[in-house]
């Protein structure tokens, strides 16, 4: 059967639009990229001792303490610099016990984590991942300080199962095959153990000395 020229113009379109697709769709997983190791190798929750979590102007800081845990809100990077500048000797945090059950849970995503597949090497393509600067950061150190991960969590996937992530000073725009959406709040009301009382604002009041 002889095509008439429009229809060979509606298949040509319909290729041209496939093939736009394929090579444009940033929240399409390249299967050649894919990565068999884990996120965070030979990870351990039992020897994350501290979290520090931040977006935008929020955020908050985790340490495990004899106890179970301890949070406290910490300053952003733009009020330390504020601080800095002016001479200024930043808040004491005032520390408040943690949800035990929430912090081992959010630690817990990472066990056995694969590093899932690359999907974009491209630094103009990190605001569609939400991976850009308000993304949020997430560092886990040792008891000694050292770094055992350095992380900017991103939006869900397309599955909702999934979530893209960096590692910060890194290039590649990682899918792993796990929700961490909403397990690292950058609010340190959210990580309070549970009869810890806080005021409308979200913050823990401080403690009365006379008490």
């Amino acid at each position: 059967m002889r095509l008439t020229r429009p229809a060979i113009y509606l298949l040509a379109a319909i290729a041209l639009g496939i093939a736009v697709l394929l090579i444009e769709n940033p929240d399409k997983p390249r299967v050649d990229d894919s990565v068999s190791a884990y996120l965070i190798p030979n990870f351990a929750s039992s020897e994350v001792h501290r979290m520090e979590i931040s977006q935008l102007i929020s955020g908050a800081q985790l340490e495990r303490t004899e106890d179970g845990w301890r949070v406290a809100q910490m300053p952003p990077a733009i009020k330390e610099e504020l601080y800095e500048k002016e001479g200024r000797d930043l808040p004491q945090a005032d520390w408040q016990p943690a949800d035990r059950s929430r912090v081992e849970t959010a630690l817990g995503s990472f066990g056995g984590l694969e590093a899932g597949v690359v999907v974009s090497r491209n630094p103009e393509n990190r605001r569609h991942y939400q991976l850009g600067p308000a993304g949020l950061k997430l560092r886990l150190l040792g008891e000694d300080g050292e770094v055992i991960a350095d992380l900017i969590i991103g939006k869900s996937g397309q599955d909702f199962g999934s979530t893209y992530v960096m590692k910060r000073g890194t290039e590649a725009v990682l899918l792993v095959r796990r929700p961490l959406v909403g397990a690292f709040s950058p609010d340190a009301s959210d990580w309070l153990a549970r009869g810890t009382k806080k005021d409308p604002a979200g913050t823990a009041p401080p403690r009365d000395p006379s008490s």
